[in-house]
């Protein structure tokens, strides 16, 4: 099964930032599928476990729901720098209605506080971290630990701690396993 990992934000720059970070910790390319239609670029990934990460990256959080229906992320990353408050609110009430569909996924959210951020999307954070300046190597290690917490939960009954698998995180991360 292929893990995805969809990045939200309004800043290209950023959005482009975190996408190359991401792809860079992801060792082996598997096959570059080039640009996808609607101007959003993606390269299909190795994850350390074998398992296929494919990152994806869009701008517009308008079609949220329809964008996470279709794509079936594993993670969310959203850059909430740029975004109005009407649109943060938008993606967390379509978050909420994806979840009562039984839609799950992870949300990693870069912005200003924990009480904003926790404000805007409520029960769906999954994680934190601050937005400036921002930092691709946090970004890339907290999504690496909701993908490995998402991977071991749908193995076969592997039962790893989350400290084990932070561990485990951090030493791969900083290749010293």
């Amino acid at each position: 099964m292929s893990l995805k990992v969809v990045i939200f934000s309004a800043d290209t720059i950023r959005g482009s930032m975190i996408k190359k970070a991401l792809e860079r910790w992801v060792d082996k390319p598997a096959r570059d599928s080039g640009i996808q239609p609607g101007g959003s670029d993606s390269r299909v990934t190795q994850y350390e476990e074998k398992i296929p990460v494919l990152i994806l990256f869009f701008e517009d959080l308008l079609n949220i729901e329809e964008t996470l229906t279709r794509e079936r992320p594993a993670v969310v990353v959203l850059d909430m720098k740029g975004y109005f408050q009407g649109e943060l609110e938008k993606f967390r009430n379509g978050c909420a209605q994806l979840f009562a569909q039984a839609v799950y996924f992870k949300v990693l959210a870069i912005g200003n506080t924990v009480r904003k951020e926790s404000s805007v999307i409520k029960d769906v954070v999954s994680d934190w971290c601050m937005d400036t300046p921002i930092d691709p190597v946090l970004i890339v290690s907290k999504v690496r630990m909701l993908l490995a917490s998402g991977a071991k939960s749908g193995s076969n009954g592997n039962n790893q701690s989350d400290t084990d698998v932070l561990m485990s995180n951090l030493m791969g991360f900083l290749n010293i396993k």
